[in-house]
């Protein structure tokens, strides 16, 4: 499956926000926080609460679990 499917799959079972669902496929791609806030124009801390919701909400604790659940 592509990864916007398993990504939309994914989004549904945890209720992930619209901007959890925009951060993830950063994370995918490798980005640190730093630059996923330079990209979507928000604090590094923003970023961080983001993360730490995804993580709460998919009951994970490492970038390395999130990439696992996506493939």
């Amino acid at each position: 499956l592509p990864l916007e499917t398993r990504l939309a799959n994914l989004a549904e079972r945890s209720a992930l926000s619209e901007r959890e669902k925009t951060i993830i496929p950063l994370i995918a791609e490798g980005l640190g926080n730093k630059q996923i806030a330079l990209e979507l124009r928000i604090s590094t801390k923003t970023v961080g609460n983001h993360i730490y919701n995804i993580y709460r909400k998919l009951n994970i604790s490492s970038r390395y679990e999130l990439l696992a659940l996506l493939k």
